[in-house]
């Protein structure tokens, strides 16, 4: 056991190139996969939060930008992940509503969207929660790297 060690910590700590050692690599990758666990965690937990208030429907997207200036994920993946929140907090939340209320309002609303059931709102809904806070976490990503970058200095 003890040699495996050693030969797995020779091998991670042998320079990839003269700039890059390879024991950062993983470091790396696993710090952007908690990122992105923890920006899915608190997007679900701030939606929940703006659903049991009874803010507007925008304030995900607000909370999902905040989340996006403040963790380091990357633009596509911290669309993708707060998407992922958005549909299951407002897909669980509307199918409780709808369950609920036996339909009644759903099913009306439906007949007047043109959607076809109650049950396909609260799946369009779900979607639509989904893009709000994806565009709205995409937004905070952007707006951290555009703050990060530093001026260019004149010669």
């Amino acid at each position: 056991m003890l040699t495996l060690l050693v030969a797995a910590t020779a091998f991670w700590t042998k320079p990839f190139d003269n700039s890059l050692e390879w024991r950062t690599i993983p470091r790396y990758i696993v710090n952007c996969r908690m990122y992105r666990f923890f920006l899915l965690l608190a997007v679900i937990i701030a939606t929940t939060v703006c659903l049991y208030t009874g803010a507007a429907w925008y304030a995900p997207a607000l909370a999902a930008a905040a989340l996006g200036v403040l963790l380091p994920v990357w633009r596509r993946g911290g669309f993708w992940f707060a998407f992922l929140g958005g549909v299951l907090v407002w897909g669980i939340y509307t199918g409780y509503l709808h369950l609920d209320s036996e339909g009644r309002l759903s099913d009306r609303l439906a007949v007047t969207f043109g959607v076809g059931s109650g049950w396909a709102l609260v799946g369009v809904t779900a979607l639509w929660g989904g893009i709000t806070t994806g565009l709205g976490a995409w937004f905070g990503v952007s707006l951290r790297k555009v703050l990060e970058k530093t001026p260019v200095k004149q010669a």
